[in-house]
């Protein structure tokens, strides 16, 4: 994978609007947008790029809900998870059976969000 370098950069007011609308109409994060533009810079009509990457647009508005979809659902497990936490804080009365049940949650918890980071370390979408 190509090492990425961090830039900042100073844009118009504008150029900003601009950008932002074709983040929206694409459906491309603005980073994404300036990278083809850089890529393809000898391509001087960046609808041109738009319409090779319609494939790639779709699978990062994919990639992008499923993203959504499971932060949502991490962040509720570790809300209920705190709220047992805080539970046998308070009462100190839990079994083995739960602590047993909460420790094969959290292993799986564990497994799933390395799945998850895998999987977006090898995705083109950043």
């Amino acid at each position: 994978m190509t090492k990425l370098v961090r830039k900042l950069i100073t844009i118009t007011e504008q150029q900003n609007e601009h950008l932002n609308a074709l983040s929206a109409q694409t459906g491309m994060p603005v980073t994404e947008i300036i990278r083809q533009i850089i890529s393809n810079s000898n391509d001087v009509n960046f609808k041109q790029i738009v319409a090779m990457n319609e494939v790639k647009i779709e699978e990062y508005m994919k990639l992008r809900a499923s993203y959504k979809y499971y932060n949502y659902l991490f962040e509720n497990a570790t809300n209920n998870i705190n709220q047992i936490a805080k539970h046998a804080n308070t009462n100190r009365d839990l079994d083995n059976v739960v602590l047993d049940e909460l420790s094969k949650i959290k292993q799986q918890l564990v497994e799933i969000r390395g799945e998850i980071d895998e999987y977006c370390k090898s995705n083109p979408f950043k």
